[in-house]
């Protein structure tokens, strides 16, 4: 096996704590299609549609115009952003749009890295060129099963298994400077198929790693108890924070260019704190509702806001140089002085 086992994180990590608060965010993920042509069993997109679109989600492409003036705007931060990851609510590559998106990205220096997380269905020799010439730095990749037969299951969705894998093979072999990450949730693998995974995908790949399935999405929960929260999706041991440490570092761009203040996905729209084409994305991220959420936070407030209570990310994603719990206090300070 060619491929290294790896969890998709960046695993020389700064001490958090000690470089907050910062003057723009190391990281925004841009949902650039809330639309997806899977239904994963643990995604909001195998719910009822009405249910969704209660929460003020739309079901839609991002513009390619749109995404010139997020990347525009994100310039004007005094520091370049270290990563933009395109994935979100939706499959990434049913917007026709993508290649033209990350290419503008890249020509304009936005981010240290580009990267893109999709379930790989629609990858066909065009469109690997097409992200290759982009300039896209990394292709992560979601897989839902090892045959046809479990995808149906899975994502009720019909896959030429052979197909699809050919595909993955033929960007791995054309990939450039791009790296190529395999994953899939141990929910999607039956009993003694890890060595499988590892055996079919190995030889395809940079890094490959079987995930845990966390409580990453508010709308699935649990996704009816089969969620085991002791565990990270990286598949170490989870440990509640008082302070969530996304609100801190990171954004997160629907396609209908609503900025949230944290990579969660599926939040309802009241938790938006601006739409970036009436509102600079400068000015939210140092705008009073940004500070107030984060003081909640910092005081040991998280459970009275109604969203914060019920997420799970900030255990799901948990990493130790990111826990800043015991820096609430310095940071609370530096934040009243840069007023």
């Amino acid at each position: 096996m060619r491929a290294v086992i790896n969890p998709a994180y960046v695993k020389e990590r700064i001490q958090l704590g000690e470089v907050l608060p910062l003057s723009g965010p190391y990281r925004i993920t841009i949902s650039a299609s809330q639309i997806c042509n899977f239904k994963c069993f643990y995604c909001t997109h195998s719910l009822d549609k009405n249910k969704v679109l209660e929460t003020g989600f739309k079901f839609k492409n991002m513009e390619y115009e749109e995404l010139i003036s997020l990347a525009d705007q994100l310039l004007e931060f005094p520091q370049r952003l270290k990563l933009i990851v395109f994935s979100g609510m939706g499959e990434p590559l049913l917007n026709e749009k993508l290649p033209n998106m990350i290419k503008y990205l890249k020509d304009n220096n936005v981010s240290d890295r580009v990267e893109m997380y999709s379930n790989a269905s629609l990858l066909n020799k065009e469109i690997t060129h097409k992200l290759i010439d982009a300039g896209l730095d990394s292709l992560k990749i979601s897989l839902e099963g090892l045959s046809s037969e479990k995808y149906k299951k899975v994502c009720k969705c019909n896959v030429n298994f052979e197909e699809f894998k050919s595909n993955i093979k033929y960007f791995y072999e054309n990939r450039g400077q791009c790296k190529v990450y395999i994953k899939i949730i141990d929910a999607c693998l039956g009993e003694g198929e890890d060595k499988k995974f590892y055996e079919m995908f190995g030889s395809i790949c940079d890094e490959i790693f079987i995930e845990h399935l966390s409580d990453c999405q508010p709308l699935t929960g649990d996704c009816e108890g089969i969620v085991n929260t002791t565990r990270t999706m990286y598949n170490e041991p989870a440990v509640v924070s008082r302070v969530c440490p996304l609100l801190f570092y990171s954004l997160y761009a629907d396609a209908d260019c609503n900025i949230y203040p944290c990579v969660t996905l599926g939040l309802p729209l009241s938790f938006s704190v601006g739409n970036f084409r009436n509102e600079k994305i400068i000015d939210m991220w140092n705008g009073e509702k940004v500070r107030r959420l984060r003081l909640q936070h910092l005081n040991g407030e998280r459970n009275s806001i109604s969203v914060c209570k019920e997420c799970g990310n900030m255990t799901a994603m948990y990493h130790k140089e990111d826990d800043i719990d015991k820096y609430a206090d310095k940071i609370k300070i530096l934040m009243n002085d840069a007023e």
